[in-house]
């Protein structure tokens, strides 16, 4: 059986929880229902849920409660707010409507609430797939300045003019606050002094929030205490700047921090890159796998692995030689990154083996995938390929699918594994399904 998304109920209206629970569909959804704010807190910090919905209550000193709760937390899921528009508290309300996009107004009608659901699981989806790739994709550094003085803004804008970043702004607090949870820059540029809440704030909760947590930011401050930098620290800056910003002071700070940030980067991708191809390592493949079979689990789609080996390879290495070898690795890899899509992940498993996961893919997509891959290698001009059986290089694959063969991790890869050397056996240049 496969896992659904969870979606937390923040209510103590009974109306509001019948309409809702009438409202969800039980094969997609898991409903946890509370009215209690400290027991919302405590579950999600065991288990966050995939979206919120809250009933935003009208007593003005309940809604106050909420926005604390809110400010706490820091929820990165999608929210679905349900508000009557009653309350004497416009200020909590408002900011919980800009930070939160999903609003309805009640009363309101089935099929309304109905459709705003799926709207908010659509959002999960976008949600989970964004904050995988957003970073990755990126050509150059993103920098949000967030500064609500127009003059100061435009000197910063100004400096950084002809660098080679992107720069985005935000004007206070809340807007920050939204901005960079869902463009994730690389850096903020972060006034102390903002309207509705400060920089001090802002720089705490963006460090708190696992989306944004290694989001860098630089405090821009009028303050030059020993203490006042402390408090930047404590409050997780990565570094301060004093007013007036000094342009020298201000590029190379920048500019270093998002060296050593990509430096890091650096490291880390070589411990999970293979070196010859470029490719994944299996050492990643363990991580990156359990969470693509539990993103499936949860959206209810399927997810496959293709298992591919070069046939004959020994034959190969032992008659051009391993660096000929290691050339056609480095090919198979180029031909697999060329035919696939963006969201799939190839992986160098070991040797001359390769294991490519398909999200979203049934058996039938990737016994489609497996031939394709197959036609690609055998039609490649690889060098010296007369060498080989047949006078071309040539490769088996297995496939094995979620939820049609396992619902395992471990267990896919080895029926995709058995698949691939029932392949060899039954004549090689061919793939087989689990």
């Amino acid at each position: 059986m496969s896992l659904s998304n969870v979606i937390a109920l923040y209510s103590t209206d009974k109306n509001t929880i019948s309409a809702v629970a009438t409202a969800i569909d039980y094969n997609l959804v898991v409903l946890q229902i509370t009215g209690n704010l400290n027991a919302l807190g405590l579950s999600m910090s065991k288990l966050p849920p995939d979206a919120l919905i809250i009933d935003v209550p009208d007593d003005p000193m309940q809604l106050k409660d909420l926005s604390r709760f809110f400010e706490s937390v820091s929820p990165v899921t999608p929210v679905l707010l349900l508000t009557s528009g009653h309350t004497n508290n416009k200020s909590s309300l408002a900011t919980l409507q800009f930070l939160y996009a999903f609003n309805i107004k009640k009363p309101f009608a089935p099929a309304q609430l109905y459709n705003t659901i799926q709207s908010l699981l659509t959002a999960v989806k976008t949600t989970r797939h964004e904050q995988k790739t957003i970073s990755g994709q990126r050509e150059k550094p993103l920098v949000l300045v967030v500064e609500d003085s127009p003059l100061q803004m435009n000197i910063l804008l100004r400096y950084l003019e002809g660098q080679d970043m992107e720069v985005i702004t935000a004007m206070d607090g809340l807007q920050a606050l939204k901005t960079a949870t869902e463009r994730i820059p690389d850096l903020v540029l972060l006034d102390v002094v903002l309207p509705g809440m400060d920089g001090f704030e802002v720089c705490r909760r963006i460090k708190a929030s696992p989306t944004t947590s290694e989001v860098l930011v630089i405090i821009v401050t009028t303050l030059s205490s020993r203490e006042d930098k402390l408090k930047c620290l404590q409050n997780g800056a990565d570094e301060f700047l004093t007013k007036p910003i000094d342009r020298q002071e201000l590029l190379l700070k920048t500019s270093s921090l998002l060296k050593r940030k990509y430096q890091l980067a650096a490291l880390a991708n070589q411990v999970i890159k293979d070196p010859l191809t470029g490719l994944y390592n299996r050492r990643y493949m363990e991580s990156m796998l359990e969470k693509e079979l539990l993103d499936a689990q949860r959206d209810n789609t399927p997810l496959s692995l293709v298992m591919l080996d070069v046939d004959y390879f020994k034959i190969y290495n032992d008659t051009n030689g391993h660096p000929a070898g290691d050339e056609v690795l480095a090919s198979i890899g180029k031909i697999l990154t060329d035919l696939l899509r963006q969201c799939d992940t190839i992986i160098r498993y070991g040797g001359e083996e390769f294991l490519v996961i398909l999200p979203q893919t049934g058996p039938d997509g990737a016994s489609q995938v497996a031939e394709k891959i197959r036609r690609s290698i055998e039609e490649f001009p690889f060098p010296h390929r007369e060498s080989q059986p047949g006078g071309k290089v040539t490769v088996s694959l297995g496939v094995a699918s979620f939820p049609d063969h396992s619902f395992n991790v471990a267990e896919l890869v080895e029926l995709a594994d058995k698949a691939l050397y029932r392949a060899k056996r039954e004549g090689r240049n061919c793939f087989r399904t689990a």
